[in-house]
């Protein structure tokens, strides 16, 4: 019997950031060959044992050790990663994270591979939101065995600083979990719960749905500048829902809504509070139900890796407006949303704190505004099949299977390292006894 491919995984797990959604439908997929043996330290995963194993399999470690903390309360788990990496037993590992989290990786794991027998190959998954610094580029991805970039707008970021990755740097979509996320048929169905959801505060209304966290990339005081626009421009009738934690990282939309004079439970909603955070939501069954009640799903984004919440949005056949900037610009190509202008004029850029100095758009709050009304009007394009046509097509079943593609390759040429090294070792041995032992 083969002997099943050792992996060793790094990122979100065991919660519900985007992260781990990511995380968990590659792991899924994988684990559903039953050729691999995974082992994953999960960011953000509290080591509580009752998780869905199903959605998250493979053994699991918090990626922080209260118990001993120093390097072990690091959040992002690289000491306790790097200890089962020094055990020697895996084949493969495989990272999700931004690269100016691996950074502080690469120099540990390299010498960790240079110590151990049994040889192993590092394959890294990664976004960019923005333009990346050339440190990010020059001292993680190139020093990756098989670096895979979320994006074709990362792939090409990150050849404008180091041409010479050239073929070796790939990239790779997310998926879409159509089982989660799909278009409901009955209209009495999505009637109901927009009825019960929204307790009555939707009906004839014209909803506007953001599914976010809230924080500071995700700039959420715009969609009051927009819906305020929206206002003035004589769409009374325009309702705003924030999926997302009324305080957050990103401030108090409580208090981002009194700027504008704007009633919770009038002019904007939010989701009921309780048990409710950034790293567990609803159940997916209830977003989805969210996504086909609204009339568009709106982003206000700085910047986007991916933003799962575009894909599915998509899978419902909802229409989305977004910014024209970094990976939206690539995933709303051809008719598949609503594009607005964003750092169309030098006076639409800025530099947020604890950003790592990174130059963003912002979004035209008028330009937003002027399309969200055609779509009030109905005198937009209909971009949902369109939409609704690419994102299904990026089933995590059919993106996953490069994944197993790349794994396999990834585990073959690990082997094979490890068979050349033991062959070295073999032949320096003979070296030794040769000249007498010594």
């Amino acid at each position: 019997m083969e002997q099943k491919t050792r992996i060793l995984a790094l990122g979100d797990y065991c919660c519900s950031t985007g992260f781990a959604t990511v995380m968990s439908n590659i792991m899924m997929n994988l684990e559903a060959t039953g050729r691999y043996d995974i082992d994953v330290v999960g960011i953000n995963f509290d080591g509580n044992p009752d998780y869905n194993h199903e959605r998250f399999p493979g053994k699991v470690w918090p990626a922080v050790n209260a118990l001993r903390m120093g390097a072990y309360g690091d959040p992002y788990g690289r000491q306790q990663f790097l200890d089962l990496l020094g055990t020697g037993k895996y084949d493969v590992v495989f990272i999700l994270q931004d690269t100016f989290i691996v950074q502080d990786l690469i120099a540990p794991m390299q010498e960790t591979y240079n110590v151990l027998p049994k040889k192993f190959k590092v394959v890294y998954y990664f976004p960019f939101d923005a333009t990346p610094k050339k440190e990010w580029v020059e001292k993680v991805v190139t020093q990756i065995d098989y670096p895979v970039a979320y994006t074709e707008y990362a792939k090409n970021e990150a050849l404008k600083i180091a041409p010479e990755l050239g073929n070796k740097l790939d990239v790779i979509y997310h998926g879409t979990n159509l089982t989660d996320f799909y278009p409901i048929e009955k209209q009495a169905e999505i009637d109901h719960f927009r009825d019960t959801y929204f307790n009555g505060k939707a009906k004839d209304r014209f909803l506007i749905t953001n599914v976010n966290r809230n924080q500071s990339r995700k700039d959420i005081v715009r969609n009051f500048m927009i819906l305020n626009q929206l206002h003035k421009n004589g769409h009374k009738n325009a309702l705003l829902y924030l999926h997302m934690q009324h305080d957050d990282q990103g401030g108090n939309i409580l208090v981002m809504a009194d700027h504008y004079g704007f009633e919770l439970g009038k002019d904007y909603i939010l989701p009921n509070q309780q048990g409710f955070t950034a790293q567990w939501g609803f159940p997916v069954e209830v977003l989805n139900f969210i996504y086909n009640s609204s009339d568009i799903a709106l982003s206000t984004t700085l910047g986007e890796g991916w933003g799962l919440s575009i894909t599915e949005a998509m899978a419902t056949k909802t229409p989305i407006v977004a910014p024209n900037h970094t990976s939206l610009t690539e995933m709303m190509a051809d008719g598949r949303g609503h594009l607005v202008d964003a750092g169309n004029t030098p006076s639409l850029w800025m530099q947020k704190e604890l950003d790592n100095e990174r130059l963003r758009p912002l979004m035209d709050v008028e330009d937003a505004a002027k399309k969200i009304g055609a779509l009030i009007d109905g005198t937009a394009p209909d971009t949902t099949q369109k939409g609704f046509e690419w994102a299904t097509k990026l089933s995590w079943k059919n993106i996953c299977e490069r994944w197993i593609a790349k794994i396999d390759k990834a585990a073959q040429e690990a082997k094979a390292a490890t068979s050349t090294g033991q062959m070295a070792a073999s032949r320096a041995e003979r070296r030794r006894q040769a000249k007498g032992g010594k």
